[in-house]
């Protein structure tokens, strides 16, 4: 079993994994837009 598969048998860690989900997913469409657009990390500076 890997480590990943033991850990999500935890109820308490499915849980917190499961609650992370909608911001994973806004995660992924925001980098796969600005792939998309052409946008790499290397364009954007910190202000």
């Amino acid at each position: 079993m890997e480590k990943s598969q033991l850990l999500l048998a935890n109820p308490a860690v499915r849980q917190a994994y499961d609650a992370q989900a909608p911001e994973f997913e806004l995660a992924r469409e925001l980098i796969a837009a600005r792939t998309q657009a052409g946008l790499t990390p290397g364009l954007f500076k910190p202000i």
